[in-house]
């Protein structure tokens, strides 16, 4: 079953100050740069996590270029076209987004995405939540 990751999980992998999410995150990272055929990155995903942590905490910007590097050279990267960018063009607006990714995930073979937040994606993909409560 092939996996898409989604930005939050990126994020808190990054955020050294985020206690048990932090932890859990990492594990995930691990998991992906264990076994990089199960997985898909999204360069939406890639762009959004260097954006936050570019507006939010710039002194890690090199360790976000440097994940960024780490899972490009290992995890197959999909895009959007113009045709996810129809699919998502019928969806609420605060979740236009969020299910433009789902269907570029989707229309790239994935089944599962791997998020915190998984109701934008319903109904488009199978959510897997790592964050909840231990």
């Amino acid at each position: 079953m092939i996996r898409g990751v989604d930005t939050n999980v990126l994020i808190y992998a990054l955020d050294s100050g985020a206690g048990w999410k932090h932890e859990r995150a990492v594990e995930v990272v691990e998991k992906i740069l264990k076994s990089p055929e199960n997985y898909r990155i999204s360069a939406q995903v890639l762009a959004e996590t260097l954006y936050v942590v570019k507006r939010k905490n710039p002194s890690a910007t090199p360790l976000a270029q440097l994940l960024i590097l780490s899972l490009s050279k290992r995890v197959p990267i999909v895009y959007y076209t113009h045709a996810e960018v129809l699919q998502a063009s019928g969806s609420p607006k605060r979740y236009f987004w969020d299910r433009l990714l789902a269907y570029t995930y989707l229309n790239n073979g994935v089944e599962v995405i791997v998020t915190e937040d998984g109701r934008p994606y319903r109904g488009v993909l199978r959510v897997e939540n790592p964050f909840k409560e231990p």
